[in-house]
């Protein structure tokens, strides 16, 4: 017997957000590969983006800028932007910086592979929607 109409539909999302998050999984593993020689980095400021939905409401995001010092040379490196204020960072705290040896310019400031919020709530979604 065939699927459904309702239940393909429910399949096909859930492949869809489960491909979603494989491909920014593997996206992040790949930088992750590149990015395997590590430096101590000092947090030397923030770049504030902010968004606003509404004349009336607005949100910050925060990333945290790094700086860190590859045979001689200073670069600098942005971490992912958070909607949380950065209270407990403050500046010139250090932190190991990940960097690609073949282009110290390119960096993983504040990133571990899978941790990010968004790419675990889609597969886990995408899952369910196809086991379901």
């Amino acid at each position: 017997m065939g699927l459904s109409t309702s239940k393909f539909m429910w399949v096909f999302l859930g492949i869809a957000f489960t491909s979603a998050a494989m491909i920014l999984l593997i996206k992040d593993f790949k930088q992750l590969i590149h990015c395997r020689a590590s430096v101590m980095g000092k947090l030397v400021d923030y770049d504030v983006r902010i968004e606003m939905p509404s004349p009336r409401y607005y949100k910050r995001y925060y990333a945290p800028i790094y700086e860190y010092t590859v045979d001689g040379e200073t670069y600098r490196g942005k971490g992912r932007y958070k909607a949380v204020e950065p209270r407990y960072d403050s500046l010139n705290t250090e932190k190991k910086v990940r960097y690609n040896p073949a282009n110290p310019s390119e960096c993983l400031a504040d990133k571990k592979i899978g941790t990010e919020f968004g790419e675990i709530v889609l597969l886990i979604v995408g899952l369910f929607l196809i086991f379901s």
